[in-house]
C-alpha cells in the first residue's frame, strides 16, 4: 500500500508533508492523521484528519519500493550507487505496469561512463536493494548535473 502514499511541499512553510493526495476547489492537498488526546483521565486518543495545502506541482507519488536502507522511494528522488552511478525516478508517460506504478528510472549521464539514455535492465525490484536515496530533484537539483 506504500505506493499509494504521496508527498508535497506545504504552502505555509515549504516543508514536505506525507499522506494521501486530494484535490478540491482550493487546490492540491495532502491528507494526514494526527493522534489527539480526547480524555486526559483515561489517556484516550482519537485520530484527527488534517488537510494540508501543498504547492501545485510539488505532489509526488511513492513507488512502493525501498532503497538499501529501507527508505521509501518517491517520484523525484535521486538514487546513488556505490560505483558513482546516479538515477532519478520520474513518472512514466507509457502505459503503467502494475508492479512499477508507471515510474521510470532515468540515468544521470556521467562523461566517459558509457551509460546510455536507456537503462531497461534496472527496471526490476532487485536493483533498488543496492541503491540509496541521496536527495530529490527539487531540493538537490545539483545531483542531476553531468560530471
Amino acid at each position: 500500500m506504500d505506493r499509494f502514499k504521496f508527498r508535497g511541499r506545504r504552502i505555509d512553510n515549504g516543508e514536505l508533508v506525507y499522506g494521501s493526495l486530494l484535490r478540491n476547489e482550493f487546490g492540491w492537498n495532502i491528507v494526514t492523521f494526527e493522534s489527539v488526546l480526547v480524555d486526559p483521565d483515561t489517556n484516550s486518543h482519537d485520530l484527527e484528519m488534517i488537510l494540508v495545502g501543498i504547492v501545485d506541482g510539488s505532489q509526488e507519488q511513492c513507488t512502493g519500493l525501498k532503497d538499501k536502507n529501507g527508505v521509501l522511494i518517491f517520484e523525484g528522488d535521486t538514487l546513488g550507487y556505490a560505483d558513482g552511478r546516479r538515477f532519478y525516478i520520474r513518472y512514466g508517460q507509457q502505459q503503467p505496469v502494475e508492479e512499477y506504478c508507471g515510474f521510470m528510472i532515468v540515468p544521470v549521464i556521467h562523461s566517459g561512463s558509457g551509460m546510455s539514455d536507456s537503462f531497461p535492465s534496472l527496471l526490476y525490484m532487485g536493483c533498488f536493494k543496492t541503491a540509496e536515496v541521496i536527495g530529490n530533484i527539487h531540493e538537490n537539483p545539483e545531483l542531476l548535473e553531468h560530471k
